[in-house]
């Protein structure tokens, strides 16, 4: 019992830290060429 709670565990902590470091390579937008002071024009 412990070992599948062990793995479940493991496994949804992996989920978050991989979506994390995968959103670091993927961006829809370059954040370079962000414009912040004509966001909201």
């Amino acid at each position: 019992m412990r070992k599948y709670v062990f793995i479940l565990s493991v496994v949804l902590l992996l989920i978050p830290l991989s979506l994390g470091i995968v959103s670091f390579f993927y961006t829809p937008y370059p954040i370079t060429e962000m414009d912040i002071d004509n966001r909201f024009l």
